[in-house]
C-alpha cells in the first residue's frame, strides 16, 4: 500500500487519520486496534485519543509510528515538527 504524501498535510494528526483511512480502504476489516498492535502500542486508546486530537503526539509514540510507516528521514523530521 502506498500511503498519502506526508508533505501535503500541515498537521501530523491529519496525516495519521488519512493513513488509517487508506489502510481501511485497502482492507475494510483493518482497525485502529490492529494498527496500534502493529505499532507495538500496549492498547489502542492512546492512538484513538491522538487521532481525535485529545492527546498530543509525544515523541515516544511518534517513534513507533515512524517505524511502523517506514518513513524516510525527511518524512520523519516533518512528522516530528
Amino acid at each position: 500500500m502506498i500511503g498519502p504524501n506526508i508533505f501535503e498535510f500541515s498537521d501530523p494528526t491529519e496525516y495519521l487519520r488519512e493513513v488509517l483511512r487508506k489502510k481501511k480502504l485497502f482492507n475494510p476489516r483493518f482497525s485502529m486496534r490492529a494498527w496500534a498492535r502493529q505499532m507495538g502500542l500496549k492498547n489502542h486508546s492512546l492512538l484513538s485519543l491522538i487521532l481525535q486530537e485529545k492527546r498530543r503526539l509525544k515523541s515516544s509514540v511518534a517513534g513507533q509510528i515512524r517505524k511502523s510507516l517506514q518513513l524516510s528521514t525527511p518524512e520523519q523530521k516533518y512528522l516530528d515538527r
